[in-house]
């Protein structure tokens, strides 16, 4: 059988697993209002966070390693209930408890507060963001060394086209049963809309 690789988009995601929203956090209680969201093992997870619920509102602790994570996570906490959102609480500047930030406020468009430590603001600031803009500059000579091995290893590799971009794409490719698997990873809701195409064809 014939094995070919697409790297789809900028580089990489596995459409072999795809987790529902309520599969990456068990939800337990605490205390009265009070909730742990324990990330179940998944690949770039990886934190858990903590619900508390108050009058009118709810504060949340930590925010994942990226915006897909906390989307995950909102749609728990909108099943817990229909309070919104008002506080999101970094406690560290690892990436795994602050790359979903940006989800809280698209979702509660009415306002988020992000509320950190000068401490932990400042290494955001200048050790976290930094690191974030180095990995997208050395992305694409990371695909190339990927694709490199993946072709000594007799895989077919093939750049395409994202789903904007024209045809043929990842999509057609799939629908015709000429790929096997797809790497990509999407950032940003455009990306995010071709995602969920790739892993519902």
């Amino acid at each position: 059988m014939k094995r070919s690789l697409c790297l789809a988009g900028l580089f990489l995601l596995s459409a072999v697993y795809t987790a529902a929203a309520e599969d990456l956090f068990d939800i337990k209680p605490v205390a009265d209002g009070v909730y742990a969201a324990i990330s179940k093992p998944a690949y770039k997870v990886n934190c858990n966070a903590a619900i508390i619920l108050f009058d009118d509102s709810v504060l949340v602790v930590d925010t994942h390693s990226k915006p897909s994570a906390a989307r995950a996570l909102i749609e728990q906490i909108k099943k817990l209930t229909d309070k919104p959102v008002r506080y999101v609480v970094n406690t560290h500047f690892h990436w795994d408890h602050y790359q979903g930030n940006q989800a809280y406020p698209s979702s509660w468009p009415a306002g988020v507060e992000i509320i950190s430590s000068e401490a932990t603001r400042l290494n955001i600031e200048q050790r976290g963001i930094p690191r974030v803009k180095h990995e997208i500059l050395s992305m694409p000579l990371e695909i190339e060394k990927l694709k490199a091995v993946l072709e000594k290893a007799g895989l077919k590799v093939q750049r395409v086209f994202k789903l904007a971009e024209g045809r043929p794409n990842a999509v057609d490719l799939l629908k015709n049963r000429e790929i096997q698997l797809v790497i990509n990873t999407p950032a940003g809701q455009t990306p995010r809309a071709d995602e969920v195409k790739i892993r519902t064809t």
